[in-house]
């Protein structure tokens, strides 16, 4: 009786160890023929592109590397596909052309290694930065915007704070206050004003790449869309500072510590900020 059972193991060893070599040559970035030669493949099943017919036999129109290489092109073309739908502005801003020669590069640097496929952007803005082009710096900051509204929408949900539970605070209790922001929202500061071109985009002006200058963004979900507002300097500096864990007292602390900001802007307009943000829900619940 045990023939049989060892049988069974060995073809399910068999088509294990196919099915390993069929994941590799379909979704390796440069191809299936290159796929072939690194040691991935050898390990599983170690054949040349002329012995490929053993495993993938040729139809009348097409060989067993054609075969098996349509499906390797639907996988990068999928690949793709998310990318084009994750940075829509910076196709925008490349061109078509030119967005799919950096996307078919990403591919090969960065291989999808993640079952969720919303984490393979991930890496397309520190990719983007290390590209020859002039506006390199620019479309890496775009990259970036991008993909913290990617990182927005799939973030854990929170309870947030409210302006009813924010206004029962009595007065000597804010400064210890710790105000957690929830897991969407993104403080991000930036060397071009990227916010207002992806808005001149999105909304169908002509937009052109714009000169350096400063500019802070806040990225949040509210009732599952991604919004982004525009940051002055300060409530960037401010917003940045309880990110970093910092009480309400200690980040007013270091934001007057801060000689390139306003302190008359940042105390006359805390109110309403607080009143704004909480509208918003940004910060997590104290409960």
């Amino acid at each position: 009786m045990s023939a049989p059972r060892e049988s069974a193991a060995a073809v399910q060893r068999e088509v294990a160890q196919l099915q390993r070599w069929m994941q590799h040559v379909c979704t390796h970035p440069r191809g299936v023929a290159h796929a072939l030669t690194t040691a991935e493949s050898k390990a599983e099943y170690d054949v040349t592109v002329d012995q490929l017919e053993r495993l993938v036999p040729p139809s009348k129109a097409l060989s067993g590397l054609d075969r098996i290489s349509i499906y390797a092109e639907m996988y990068v073309l999928r690949l793709l596909d998310v990318l084009r739908e994750d940075f829509p502005v910076l196709l925008h801003a490349l061109g078509p052309q030119r967005f799919e020669e950096l996307a078919r590069a990403y591919v090969v640097a960065h291989p999808s290694r993640h079952y969720n496929l919303n984490q393979f952007g991930r890496h397309m803005s520190a990719f983007v930065a290390t590209r020859d082009d002039k506006h390199a710096a620019f479309l890496a900051e775009l990259a970036q915007l991008e993909r913290a509204a990617t990182e927005s929408f799939d973030a854990e949900r929170a309870d947030a704070l409210g302006r009813a539970e924010l206004e029962a605070l009595r007065p000597e209790q804010w400064p210890a206050l710790a105000l957690r922001l929830v897991p969407s929202a993104r403080v991000l500061a930036f060397r071009h004003p990227v916010n207002r071109y992806y808005v001149d985009v999105r909304e169908g002006r002509k937009a052109r790449i714009p000169k350096v200058g400063a500019s802070w963004t806040l990225v949040y979900r509210k009732d599952w869309i991604v919004w982004r507002a525009q940051l002055s300097r300060e409530q960037h500096a401010l917003l940045e500072a309880l990110a970093s864990g910092a009480t309400l007292g200690r980040a007013l602390e270091k934001c007057a510590a801060r000689t390139e900001l306003d302190a008359a802007k940042l105390q006359q307009g805390l109110a309403a900020w607080f009143r704004e943000w909480s509208a918003e829900g940004i910060f997590r619940s104290l409960g």
